[in-house]
């Protein structure tokens, strides 16, 4: 199967002299669900960028859908590839919410019966049409969020991106969120999710990516997960469901739960020994 994305050999240094990325390189899969993990500075949001377009290689090679990142593809990819910021109020800026939805499309140059067409899907999609008159800066933390998840739908990419998505959302607000994510996924979207959150990444995603210090430590399955040793050199912990089953001895005949659903069912086999 032919990769999705292509990374080759990236390393990229702010003008500061800030070394961001060291020679990082993985490929992805079409349709899969990617945790991109490490603590602060590990720099994940450094290497989203790159993959949206926004930065473009100091050295090595991106390739998107099979066609390299440069300045001749940038804007290309940015259609092909999008991505929700942290923070929503980086990312919506309008007079109203239907002005927001509309800015990328109208950029890439639709006709106004398409803008029309995409915005009006996105916002429905994300159950905001009865915001669509509302001045952004008037909406709550997790509506804002929706609107910039709306914008980025509005222009139909292929892969989505979104940099710690869960950060400062309640719980509802979090539960609407995977919500989302699983319904991209099920359109077939290719979607890559920075967090430090491990019981969500363990949870959720199918392929894992651990950074630290600008370095690719290690890209492998949701099971990485449960190496102590790789997790703790990245900066973050052991997911929950992992350190209970581990601190209470308890022998698993198949390999350590990684969600509180799986924990579950492994513990009825248990008990039902």
């Amino acid at each position: 199967m032919e990769s999705v994305i292509e990374v080759s050999d990236l390393h990229f240094a702010y003008r500061d002299g800030t070394t961001a990325l060291r020679g990082v390189s993985f490929s992805l899969e079409p349709g899969s669900k990617v945790a991109l993990l490490g603590s602060n500075g590990a720099g994940k949001s450094t290497l989203l960028l790159h993959l949206n377009g926004l930065f473009l290689p100091q050295q090595g090679i991106i390739r998107v859908l099979g066609r390299e990142i440069n300045k001749k593809t940038e804007l290309w990819v940015r259609q092909k590839v999008g991505i929700v910021f942290q923070d929503p109020d980086d990312q919506v800026f309008s007079s109203t919410v239907w002005e927001d939805v509309a800015f990328g499309p109208l950029n890439m140059g639709f006709s106004s019966e398409e803008v029309t067409r995409r915005v009006n899907w996105a916002l429905e999609v994300m159950g905001i049409q009865h915001l669509q008159e509302k001045p952004p800066h008037n909406l709550s933390y997790g509506q804002k969020k929706r609107v910039a998840i709306a914008g980025v739908l509005a222009l139909d990419p292929e892969i989505v991106i979104m940099d710690e998505p869960m950060a400062f959302l309640d719980p509802r607000g979090q539960e609407d969120l995977k919500e989302i994510l699983e319904w991209l996924h099920e359109q077939g979207k290719t979607l890559i999710v920075a967090t430090h959150d491990v019981d969500f990444a363990a949870a959720w995603a199918e392929t894992v990516l651990v950074m630290k210090n600008g370095v690719l430590l290690r890209e492998g399955t949701r099971e990485l997960l449960t190496d102590e040793k790789i997790i703790e050199e990245a900066g973050l912990r052991l997911p929950l469901v992992v350190q209970i089953f581990r601190q209470l001895g308890i022998d698993t005949e198949t390999r350590l739960p990684l969600s509180v659903e799986e924990a579950v069912r492994q513990i009825r086999m248990l008990l039902e020994r």
